[in-house]
């Protein structure tokens, strides 16, 4: 993979913590149609960058978003919490590796 990559990877999942901050808030107030925006903007991107697992998980979101009058909350709620657990993991164990020269 070319350096010019990895630098343009590296900013990416630098912005895994505001992403995650901006699902958890339009979910906490109930903006349904906003999280399938924010999701599926994250669809696109995480795909293109290698990260199959959130992707998968994003497109499930997505799908659960997807009709805001038949939404199953619990099942979107689990949902959320696996994308913003994935999100925080994958920024933690980056920034982690960077911090120790790994």
């Amino acid at each position: 993979m070319s350096d010019r990559f990895e630098i343009i990877k590296k900013k990416y999942i630098s912005s895994f913590s505001d992403k995650k901050d901006e699902i958890k808030s339009a979910w906490a107030n109930n903006e349904i149609a906003h999280v399938h925006d924010l999701l599926h903007k994250l669809a696109g991107s995480s795909g293109g960058y290698g990260f199959n697992d959130l992707y998968k998980l994003v497109l499930r979101g997505m799908e659960l978003t997807e009709n805001t009058y038949n939404t199953n909350y619990d099942e979107l709620n689990k949902c959320i919490e696996q994308i913003c657990n994935k999100l925080k993991s994958l920024y933690e164990t980056h920034f982690q590796e960077v911090e120790v020269g790994i």
